[in-house]
């Protein structure tokens, strides 16, 4: 097991990454100092895969445990179901010293975490992630939210979690696919961040794709690294640095948000997202042609190079979704753009013209 130490004062934590950590759960818990309740939060899908595991563990530790279970879709993360969670934790009588554990992906972690920094003012709040997509980016951090009609991720808080506890086992249980939606976001570190961890996925992608444990362990080890690194300096995006893990996610949530979060999964909209990105860079001048090429060589690999044409929506509702954007400033859109693989740059003056060209281009 592998320790990674996100220092951020009061709010440090530690993530863990091995292999058959579920039973390890209730020790690693314990040493945080969480007594009395847990709230486990999954869906029926993971309810099935690990929560007996992860009960037995935390009763054995002492811990006494309920459940709740939330939708397997974009539709976890709504006001109904956020409510639905706060009246779980009344129901069994849950003070300010209870504690709610994620179980699941990036979908569970987000709406128990906002549920859990908000209900009197902020519980205890532990992050397991079971999917690839989750292990990597979303438990780590802090960001906590809920989806609004007119976008995603407009309501949240930042609320750090008393541990991460990413167990490699559990991602032999996914498809391909999602484990192909979830490189997305791998690759997105070594495009923004280190060279040579993009040439190592482009020579192990194959063999990540595959399952590949030591290779998954190393991917989810590395970027854990990366995105510990980058909040660490940038907690709440003051700074702008934090701005950077936003690549290709501003033309993602428009793509996901046009097509009503049902069109496409997260990880197939962040690729294209990266992609348009790629490609206004490429217009703008500050990436080469190669850049782009290496990037979408990547993605084709892993399926993910696809074309608009084939989801119900179009440029001007993309365009749309993109102006609700949270990360908006002075009616003008932030844009992180490559400029070499490897690292970014954010930029607030591109033309709208422009952004559209991007997105056009990917109804090929």
């Amino acid at each position: 097991m592998k320790e990674i130490r996100c220092h951020l004062g009061k709010r440090s934590y530690t993530v863990y990454v091995g292999r058959t950590l579920f039973s390890k759960i209730g020790t690693l818990v314990r040493k945080l100092g969480v007594r009395g309740k847990v709230l486990i939060v999954t869906n029926r899908k993971i309810e099935k895969l690990y929560y007996g595991q992860v009960k037995r563990s935390l009763t054995k530790a002492g811990l006494r445990t309920f459940s709740h279970l939330l939708p397997d879709s974009e539709a976890a993360k709504s006001e109904r179901e956020l409510f639905r969670m706060y009246n779980s934790l009344l129901k069994a009588e849950f003070d300010r010293y209870g504690t709610m554990l994620a179980l699941g992906g990036g979908i569970i972690g987000d709406v128990s975490a906002f549920c859990a920094s908000t209900y009197m003012r902020g519980i205890n709040f532990i992050n397991v992630p079971t999917t690839l997509l989750a292990q990597v980016d979303s438990a780590i951090g802090g960001k906590t939210a809920i989806n609004l009609a007119q976008g995603k991720n407009l309501v949240g808080s930042f609320y750090q979690p008393k541990c991460v506890i990413s167990d490699i086992s559990c991602l032999a249980s996914l498809s391909r696919r999602q484990r192909a939606v979830s490189l997305a976001e791998v690759i997105k570190y070594g495009i923004i961040w280190n060279n040579d961890f993009f040439a190592f996925l482009e020579k192990s992608i194959d063999r990540a794709l595959a399952g590949d444990v030591n290779v998954l362990e190393k991917i989810v080890c590395t970027s854990s690294k990366i995105k510990v690194h980058v909040v660490e300096r940038d907690e709440q995006e003051v700074s702008g640095l934090r701005a950077i893990l936003n690549f290709g996610h501003t033309f993602a949530h428009g793509f996901e948000a046009a097509g009503t979060y049902t069109s496409l999964a997260h990880g197939e909209a962040v690729a294209l997202g990266m992609i348009a990105a790629a490609r206004l860079a490429q217009r703008q001048g500050i990436f080469t042609q190669r850049g782009c090429e290496r990037i979408e060589s990547l993605l084709k690999r892993i399926g993910l190079y696809r074309s608009l044409r084939k989801y119900r929506i179009s440029t001007r509702g993309v365009l749309q979704c993109m102006h609700h954007d949270k990360k908006k400033k002075g009616g003008k859109l932030t844009l992180v753009l490559p400029t070499k693989i490897g690292h970014v740059t954010l930029c607030k003056d591109v033309a709208t013209r422009d952004i559209k060209k991007a997105i056009e281009s990917l109804f090929f």
